[in-house]
């Protein structure tokens, strides 16, 4: 049988075309696809439902309409006050390299007199699969956001020629604050991303050095841990000072 005769090649080309571009252009008539022409009470949400998916995903959408030039402001107003998203009205996108010929170009079309039933299954098909990937891409991004906070930034400088007293540590707070310099690092900070401070167990985020052409002639290190599990009755002023001269 013909390949696009096949409704999973059709979908599969859609994915395709999706990825590669970043959307689709998804053209839909109006009556009775998205307006009651005859006025005999039918819903049209599954299709208007679907299009509002897509064009969460970037997807540009024409409206594909047989009727006079005369009638597109009818069609304009009904389409903004039923809140059912489009792009243009019988026009192909700017960004369509061949939009001077006479077919408006698309890469799927909802038309009840065009085989409706199989376009709005190959293309809810697509729109659940991108969404799909969307939601992965979310989880990646979050967990990566998540990844860049701390609780406690330790700042470790080193002064002088050798020696352990010649090692200065500055605490900061997650919003950049100074809030203490400490007579000694209170953790073996190491690449194990565990550690414990006063009985808080604490992640290490990263350990990293400076960054700043100011700090050039001094070595800076910068530790950033992330509060893993807390003692409720645990206060943070409290250790430091206990560990240090807060300033």
């Amino acid at each position: 049988m013909d390949l696009y005769l096949y409704e999973e090649n059709v979908t599969e080309r859609l994915i395709r075309e999706w990825k590669k571009y970043g959307s689709l252009v998804v053209a839909y008539d109006f009556d009775n696809t998205v307006y009651d022409y005859h006025k005999e009470g039918h819903s049209y949400e599954c299709v208007i439902q679907l299009l509002r998916e897509a064009k969460k995903l970037n997807a540009y959408l024409m409206v594909y309409t047989a009727r006079r030039d005369r009638e597109l402001s009818f069609v304009k107003e009904y389409l903004e006050e039923n809140n059912i998203p489009f792009d243009s009205i019988n026009e192909t996108p700017d960004f369509i390299p061949f939009s001077d010929g006479k077919k408006l170009y698309y890469n799927i079309l909802l038309d009840d007199r065009a085989g409706l039933p199989s376009a709005y299954r190959c293309l809810l098909n697509a729109v659940t699969y991108m969404n799909d990937v969307e939601e992965e891409q979310r989880k990646v991004v979050k967990k990566e956001m998540r990844s860049t906070e701390y609780d406690l930034r330790i700042r470790e400088s080193y002064h002088g020629t050798g020696g352990k007293d010649e090692y200065k540590y500055e605490l900061y707070n997650n919003n950049g604050e100074k809030i203490g310099v400490l007579g000694h690092l209170p953790v073996e900070c190491n690449y194990d991303n565990a550690v414990s401070v006063n009985g808080v167990a604490y992640i290490i985020l990263s350990i990293y050095g400076s960054q700043d052409p100011n700090e050039e002639k001094e070595k800076v290190i910068y530790y950033e841990l992330k509060r893993y599990q807390c003692n409720p009755d645990f206060d943070l002023g409290e250790m430091i000072e206990h560990m240090a001269d807060v300033k």
